[in-house]
């Protein structure tokens, strides 16, 4: 037998697990279906802008730990840009822009104090929306009702339509890729917490200075240096448990047998790839309830500006946000170059390129009152993105550990108590480690 662990994937959850054991000089083997490493945050260069894309733009919370212990590791901390102050920009199709902007008191103060301050909303709503916040910060009781909703909760705790729709719904589809009325309100109200009101954190966003996939390429050499056995290209496609010993088949015919394994996959993958007795048995009832919310992110370039800010979003548009990415990435060409992101994007998914063109040029013209030239034009879809955590899969969520030893589970969509963010893939494969190094003794 080779080494005794084996994990399967090589996305954020697998190379955050993988991190913890080289931590520990602990020998393992690694199996990438792709070529690429990093799973569905990567980039990949393209002929047509002559410049290396994103799969798609990702913000990262200041609140992100488990993230950002990877990227310390990798020594790729530099490589993202922290800008000074919150400052998120809003648009209106009255060609309005509205700024939530942390005041000069600094910390979760400044940030109660720009909700104060900001003008896509009346007064009224911004003081009940000040009071929702006061109300999340100095309660202690998170536990609520499995049956209740983001917005179940909302509309409890005196949050109108108006709040919803222009401020709620914007935060929802952008941290949990879903609407307040399938979020679950104990999650909800534990991330609102952690990303708006902690403690230990200042209140913003970061983001990448340079393509995704900069990022990680260092891991590339760590497991070369540490004899990790890295299989690319390599996918997995049968999973067979006998004598307490996991024996792993290769699309190519391999056999690989291990002690224990981390499987690192999403739950359509893992579907395809435990034995189907497994997957009758009611430790994975959860794969019978798996569906998944989609991600479109669009890049272009035009003849004229659109906007001056780094990124904003665009108040009660399908098409969310936008990132003028010459900013954000500090780049002199190609010259107006954006990138749009559509969250939830299941009324887009299906439909052709030209059929999104016309719509997201018929959204810029509503508002910035301009009717921008498309010069490139690249759209990206992920059909399946992230994990629906809704009501149903919330109550079945697995966790790291499972029943079958020496088998253990990683991925953002694993119970994390977090959305299916990159921090909860990063922290789901440190758990996993966890349990696993128990186990071991």
């Amino acid at each position: 037998m080779q080494n005794s662990i084996a994990i399967v994937g090589c996305g954020i959850s697998g190379i955050s697990a993988s991190i913890e054991l080289i931590k520990r000089d602990i020998k393992h083997t690694i199996f990438e279906a792709r070529n690429t490493i990093g799973g569905r945050f990567y980039s990949f260069y393209d002929p047509g802008f002559d410049f290396e894309l994103d799969n798609g733009q990702h913000f990262f919370s200041t609140v992100y730990r488990h993230f950002f212990d990877i990227l310390d590791f990798l020594g790729s901390l530099q490589k993202i840009a922290q800008p000074k102050e919150l400052e998120i920009y809003f648009y209106s199709q009255v060609n309005q822009k509205f700024c939530l902007r942390k005041n000069l008191f600094g910390g979760q103060f400044g940030l109660l104090g720009g909700i104060l301050n900001l003008k896509s909303l009346p007064i009224t709503s911004r003081v009940k929306l000040l009071r929702l916040f006061l109300d999340f910060k100095f309660s202690s009781k998170i536990h609520l009702s499995n049956n209740l909703s983001a917005y179940d909760l909302l509309r409890m705790k005196k949050q109108d339509n108006e709040i919803i729709k222009k401020f709620w719904e914007p935060v929802c589809v952008s941290i949990f890729n879903n609407s307040t009325k399938k979020i679950p309100a104990e999650l909800f109200k534990h991330t609102i917490k952690l990303a708006f009101l902690s403690d230990k954190n200042p209140v913003g966003f970061m983001y990448s200075k340079v393509p995704q996939s900069q990022l990680f390429g260092e891991y590339l050499n760590f497991s070369k240096r540490n004899s990790i056995e890295l299989y690319l290209g390599s996918s997995i496609n049968q999973l067979q448990f006998k004598r307490d010993i996991f024996i792993l088949t290769t699309k190519d015919g391999k056999v690989f047998e291990f002690k224990y394994v981390i499987l690192c996959v999403p739950p359509n993958a893992l579907r395809k790839l435990l034995p189907p007795a497994w997957i009758d048995s009611s430790e994975f009832k959860f794969l019978q309830n798996v569906s998944f919310n989609p991600i479109l992110s669009i890049y272009f370039t035009t003849k004229k500006p659109i906007i001056s800010e780094p990124y904003g979003y665009l108040l009660e548009s399908p098409i969310h946000w936008i990132f003028n990415r010459n900013i954000m990435l500090d780049l002199s060409k190609p010259q107006n170059f954006y990138s749009i992101t559509i969250s939830d994007s299941k009324q887009f998914i299906n439909k052709s390129s030209e059929e999104i063109k016309n719509e997201v040029v018929i959204e810029l013209q509503k508002y910035f009152h301009i009717k921008p030239e498309i010069l490139s034009w690249k759209p990206i879809k992920e059909k399946f993105a992230t994990v629906d955590i809704d009501l149903e899969f919330y109550r079945l969520r697995p966790n790291q550990e499972t029943s079958i030893p020496g088998l253990f589970l990683a991925g953002d969509w694993t119970n994390t108590n977090l959305p299916a963010t990159l921090e909860s893939a990063a922290l789901s494969g440190k758990l996993a480690v966890e349990k696993l190094l128990n186990k071991m003794g």
